[in-house]
């Protein structure tokens, strides 16, 4: 992250090898990153505060890369050095990186590092999506925003644990969706289509929003498509307006471990949830991809580590007409 730069990121040689990690971390040699729409949304390095403390900050998250160093507590046990793993790191857009044990799995087998590398926040937070709706085989789901990085996965994980999956995509995208399975595709370009979708009324057992926010560039799909949920449905969303965003934080990290329940402070059938990226998941993951009930993890495009390579992949994501994983590959 550098201010006045474009996208206020630059690619610089001068960021120090980490020479130590936690006992419950690893150091990893990154061979692929994943961009994702937060990496421009937040910067802890605009904050108050924190843009004081900070030296640099290093974007990314998403990463598949070779372990070098292992921490000696019990959580980074299953690794050794010379595995292939992925997960969430921080700043994983550098050649080297540190992970909590914690937030990482081995590779799967299956898969490209440019394939890996795009999975943890996007397949990670759709799996968790559908855990927190309690998705069961035979029950009926929305994915809106089809096409989209998480979107994908939610129809391609929704398939998985039995769903009857509707996807929302727009028309240009909709034979690259029906690749992914789908029960449906509705097209929101199509008034025709939405109009149907609305007409059918309550069908839903659970709504999963990735597309709605804050943002006025995004669509607000809430209004028109909560009515279609069944009674006791529920509306969960990884992104929403500002109020939500202050419930669903406190909802999540200090009601929830209080009292071992969810939802107390957000609105009634709605969860708007941040990631919890851990090893039990990502294992999971990994099996469904090992084991052939996933295919594939598609990719939008891919760069490599230089300043006019990282530009246009902004300029890309920014454009939000995506389709698949942004990955920038760093070996």
């Amino acid at each position: 992250f550098s201010p006045g730069a474009t996208h206020d990121c630059e690619v610089k040689k001068t960021i120090p090898i980490p020479r130590f990690h936690l006992s419950s971390q690893v150091l990893v040699e990154v061979t692929a990153a994943g961009l994702n729409p937060s990496n421009f949304k937040i910067i802890p390095k605009k904050m108050p505060i924190v843009r004081h403390i900070m030296e640099y900050f290093i974007v990314g998250y998403d990463f598949v890369g070779v372990v070098k160093s292992v921490g000696s507590s019990q959580a980074c046990s299953n690794f050794k050095v010379g595995d292939k793993i992925y997960g969430v790191a921080t700043g994983s857009m550098a050649e080297y990186a540190t992970a909590m044990c914690g937030m990482i799995g081995h590779a799967p087998t299956t898969l490209s590092d440019a394939q890996i590398a795009g999975l943890p926040v996007a397949a990670l937070t759709s799996l968790e999506a559908w855990q927190r709706g309690d998705l069961k085989p035979g029950k009926r789901v929305l994915v809106i925003g089809a096409s989209g990085g998480t979107g994908i996965f939610g129809v391609t994980i929704g398939k998985v644990m039995g769903g009857h999956v509707t996807g929302i995509c727009s028309a240009r995208n909709k034979e690259f969706v029906q690749t992914l399975g789908p029960d449906r595709i509705v097209d929101y370009t199509s008034k025709q289509e939405m109009d149907a979708l609305i007409a059918e009324g309550q069908q839903f057992d659970i709504i999963y929003d990735t597309v709605t926010s804050f943002d006025p560039k995004d669509p607000d799909y809430e209004p028109s498509m909560r009515p279609l949920l069944i009674p006791g449905g529920q509306y969960i969303a990884i992104n929403g307006y500002e109020m939500d965003w202050i419930r669903g934080a406190l909802d999540n990290f200090i009601m929830a471990p209080l009292t071992g329940k969810r939802g107390l402070l957000q609105r009634k059938d709605y969860d708007l949830f941040l990631l919890d990226p851990n090893t039990k998941n990502i294992n999971l993951l990994t099996s469904y991809f090992n084991q052939g009930l996933l295919h594939d993890a598609p990719i939008d495009s891919t760069f490599t580590l230089n300043q006019d390579s990282l530009y246009e992949a902004f300029e890309r994501m920014k454009g939000r007409r995506t389709v698949g994983k942004i990955v920038i590959n760093i070996k």
